[in-house]
């Protein structure tokens, strides 16, 4: 079982509708899910956060920075 975590909400995100589903199969199910939101927020919702995934055990942790 993987899960996807993510570092903070900004307020895009809540706007976005966007669910994390809660745990997956694999932790390459996982991943596919965690990039697919960040190419959503980083790409449609939020121009001033940049949204990155990173593999921690059986996790995915959502990591958000300020856009430089």
């Amino acid at each position: 079982m993987a899960t996807i975590e993510l570092e903070k909400q900004c307020a895009c995100f809540k706007k976005s509708g966007i669910k994390i589903k809660d745990r997956f199969d694999s932790i390459e199910d996982a991943k596919k899910e965690a990039e697919d939101i960040c190419n959503d927020m980083n790409t449609d919702f939020c121009l001033r956060h940049y949204f990155e995934p990173f593999v921690e055990d059986d996790k995915i942790i959502i990591k958000v920075s300020v856009r430089g």
